[in-house]
């Protein structure tokens, strides 16, 4: 599984991240010592290659949980990985499952290759977007 949950409304959308990272618990570690959550600012090409192929430490899956990816200044060399990553394994079913978390992410702005990452991660089963609740 891989998804991206973003959106201007943070409260609902870490409870939606935290209700996945519970479900992935329940199913595959209810250790969680398969799950694995980390800033962007600290993740490189050669982590997240690490992080996404490697299995988990007591079971067949882990979870990544990354976040503020789109935020993060720069580093195409991470994004044409993470990009790579979700093109050749997108029918992996066995594989790890990665969760991008981001707060309201802005169309304008995005390099190219952040924008061809979020187009991959956008259109996942689980992907959503929380934007505010309406008044009315």
């Amino acid at each position: 599984m891989y998804c991206l949950i973003y959106g201007p409304d943070t409260y609902r959308s870490k409870e939606k991240l935290e209700s996945l990272r519970q479900a992935f618990m329940a199913k595959c570690d209810p250790t969680g010592v398969n799950v694995t959550t980390i800033g962007a600012e600290l993740l490189d090409v050669n982590y997240f290659r690490r992080l996404a192929l490697s299995a988990g430490l007591f079971g067949p899956k882990r979870l990544i949980i990354v976040e503020r990816f789109f935020g993060k200044k720069g580093n195409d060399d991470l994004g044409e990985a993470i990009a790579d990553f979700l093109e050749n394994s997108a029918d992996d079913k066995k594989g790890n499952s990665l969760i991008f978390w981001d707060e309201d992410i802005k169309e304008t702005g995005q390099g190219k290759i952040k924008k061809k990452v979020f187009a991959l991660l956008v259109k996942q089963k689980y992907s959503e977007n929380f934007d505010y609740l309406d008044d009315g």
